[in-house]
Parts: C-alpha cells; sequence; structure tokens
C-alpha cells in the first residue's frame, strides 16, 4: 500500500502542540533535547537536502540552516515554524509524514525526534522503508525516540511521601500515553528495525542526565500534568496531589533523571559500479 494511502487506525497522538501549554511544552522539549541532537548531527554533517519530520518549534531545521542544509520541514501544526519561512532554504509541508509522498532519491540526511515512538509497529516498517528511498544513496537516517519505564528516576527529593508522588506520577504518565499508543520501548528497537530495512553503519547514541526542580525534565513533567489534567484525575490522582506534584517539580531540592533518549542513525546504501 503506497505510505500516502495507508489507513491510520492506530496510536493517537495525546497532547495539543497548537495549545499554549502545548507550545511550552514543545520548548522544554526542545531545551532538554537539543544538545544531544545537535551533537549527532554535528557528526554526520549538515549537507545537502535535509527532511525535518516532526519539526515542532523548529530548531533542529533551524541548526541545519544555519550549517549550510536545505530543509523540508514536516509537521501537523507548521505554526511554530513561520518564523522560519523567510529563509530561502527552507520549506515546510504541513501534514502527517505518513501521508506526505516522497520523492525517491531526494534527500542527503532526514531526521525524527519523538515520531516514531507514536507510530503503530506495521507501520513503522512501511515508514522506514519509504525512508530509505527517499534518501540519496549513502544518505543518512537519524531517529531519536524515547527509552524508559519511568521507574527509579528520583535522584533525589524532600521525603519518601515526595518520592512516592514523584513516582506515582511517572507510573499514571506512562499508562496515559501507552493507553493512546505510545511506545517508550521503541527506542532500544530502533536499531534492529533499522538494520532489518537494510540501513548500513547503523549505530545508537545515548544520553540522560539529571535536572534540579525548576529545570529541564521537571518542567516538561509539569506541563505533561497540565496538559494531561483530566487524564491523571480519570486514573485516580486527585487535584491536591497534583497541585504538589507541580510544587515538587519547582522544588531546587528535588532532581530527577530524564527518559534515556536513544539516537539511533544509519546509511542507505551506495550503489555499486558493475
Amino acid at each position: 500500500m503506497p505510505l500516502e494511502t495507508m489507513d491510520h487506525n492506530g496510536p493517537t497522538y495525546v497532547f495539543d502542540n497548537s495549545s499554549a501549554e502545548g507550545g511550552n511544552q514543545v520548548q522544554h522539549l526542545a531545551r532538554i533535547l537539543d544538545p544531544h541532537t545537535f551533537r549527532v548531527l554535528t557528526d554526520v554533517g549538515a549537507r545537502g537536502h535535509w527532511l525535518d519530520i516532526g519539526a515542532g518549534f523548529g530548531t533542529v531545521s533551524e541548526f541545519l540552516l544555519e550549517r549550510g542544509a536545505r530543509v523540508t520541514a514536516v509537521d501537523i501544526d507548521p505554526s511554530p515554524l513561520r518564523r522560519l519561512e523567510q529563509h530561502e532554504r527552507f520549506d515546510v509541508v504541513h501534514g502527517d509524514i505518513r501521508q506526505v509522498p516522497l520523492e525517491a532519491r531526494c534527500f542527503a540526511g532526514i531526521h525524527a525526534r519523538l515520531v516514531f515512538q507514536h507510530i503503530a509497529e506495521a507501520e513503522r516498517r512501511e515508514l522506514l522503508a519509504a525512508l530509505q528511498r527517499a534518501l540519496v544513496p549513502g544518505g543518512v537516517l537519524v531517529l531519536s525516540d524515547w527509552a524508559g519505564t519511568g521507574q527509579d528516576l528520583v535522584r533525589r527529593s524532600p521525603s519518601a511521601a515526595a518520592t512516592a508522588l514523584l513516582d506515582r506520577f511517572q507510573s499514571v504518565l506512562l499508562g496515559v500515553i501507552g493507553a493512546a499508543g505510545t511506545d517508550m520501548a521503541w527506542g532500544q528497537r530502533t536499531l534492529a528495525a533499522m538494520v532489518d530495512t537494510g540501513f548500513r553503519d547503523v549505530a545508537t547514541h545515548y544520553d540522560s542526565r539529571t535536572y534540579r526542580g525548576g529545570t529541564g525534565i521537571c518542567l516538561l513533567h509539569a506541563s505533561n500534568s497540565r496538559q494531561l489534567e483530566d487524564q491523571f484525575l480519570a486514573a485516580g490522582m486527585t487535584i491536591g496531589e497534583l497541585k504538589e506534584l507541580r510544587r515538587l517539580l519547582a522544588d531546587p531540592g528535588v532532581t530527577l533523571s530524564s527518559y534515556l533518549m536513544c539516537t539511533t542513525v544509519g546509511y542507505r546504501a551506495c550503489l555499486v559500479a558493475v
């Protein structure tokens, strides 16, 4: 079945990037993940025409543009990307990558961050094959997704009760997004899937660090708790617990580990002269 006509009855993305809190979430993610992403992209080189899938706030697209690449960004909500539209080497496609026709041998590089974990398993394999066809020979695919259970992420907290609440939040959060189809184990399976698709020289780069309350992953979790408040309440948490949770996430006396980020890099095989 052609990529652009696939029947999408799989996972549902639970966050609303068009909302004010959704905008905050996208920016928190960029601040947490960009340093790692930029290191990997620097290693592979930002040359030629790149496709940035699920471009979000556009920080990765901007990084690629600054290094001389031409960039086509795809997102279901391209409004945050409008600040880059005046750039002559930048184009935006409004849509779901599963429904965007991709020309063969078009891109020197393709980047997608926190996209594949929200796609059903069968569609991932189809999309990997489509992205491979869209790369020029020797072109590179860079996929980043979380890997983690959300357990044992509290490095420091003011009390056992605070630790228990933070752990409960993680359990409920993963239950909510898991019920919607998000696969938090996908990042660890990306390498095998890319090798099976035919990518060469596949390797995974891992990244995680700690953040004090009021920074990084703590700000992201506070944003998640607001965006998904109804789901947390339906799962049995109370307004009082959510208020205390947000207080803890702003407390410098709290330190949390981020989830493990897996960035897997693989190359389309070069044509062999005969």
